[in-house]
């Protein structure tokens, strides 16, 4: 991995996104973990609940050490930061998009115009092809409430007892392009 800032802004700013990010998303050892029996641990626990998944990969500080964020100073993976996990699963994404459709249609009109904003957000997101079941507008959901719960087991030593957040891609394409987008901003701002 990149052993200062200096050296990751230097990589971001001379190699393609996708190069970047396709390297980042075979990465076989994230920087979050110390060796690979704590991410296969990590990954299992994911896996385990939830079959569906044809393939897991960790984001962000968490992958790459360093935020590809300018306006966070590219901070360093810390106690702080929390584990950004990509989780390929057409059927996942999709059935979270059914879900929140669902009761997009019934309720819209009944939800209050910041719950609408924060909506409308969520759906440019899946636009972009991932979708998360927290979005989902009702807490009596019950793949809100499986996945909430989840994440909540997810937080163990592996991953330092941190927060840990989830993200259903619809493909390996899709979550390649929307952290090629990230990459394509942090070269702008450099």
């Amino acid at each position: 991995m990149y052993a200062t800032k200096d050296e990751f802004i230097s990589v971001v700013r001379g190699t393609p996104a996708l190069e970047l990010v396709e390297a980042w998303l075979d990465n076989p050892l994230p920087y979050a973990f110390a060796d690979t029996p704590a991410r296969d641990r990590f990954f299992s626990k994911i896996q385990a609940d939830w079959p569906e998944i044809s393939m897991i990969q960790c984001a962000g500080t968490a992958n790459w050490k360093y935020s590809l964020n300018p306006n966070k100073d590219f901070r360093q993976f810390c106690q702080q930061s929390d584990i950004d996990v990509i989780s390929i699963s057409q059927e996942l994404f999709e059935s979270t998009w059914d879900r929140m459709r669902s009761i997009h249609r019934s309720r819209w009109y009944e939800l209050p115009s910041g719950k609408r904003r924060s909506l409308r957000r969520n759906g440019e997101n899946v636009y972009s092809g991932f979708a998360c079941p927290k979005w989902i507008p009702s807490m009596k959901d019950t793949l809100r409430f499986k996945f909430v719960t989840s994440l909540d087991r997810y937080s163990i030593s592996e991953v330092g007892f941190r927060d840990v957040n989830m993200y259903f891609f619809k493909s390996i394409d899709e979550a390649a392009d929307y952290y090629r987008r990230g990459v394509e901003n942090a070269k702008r701002k450099i």
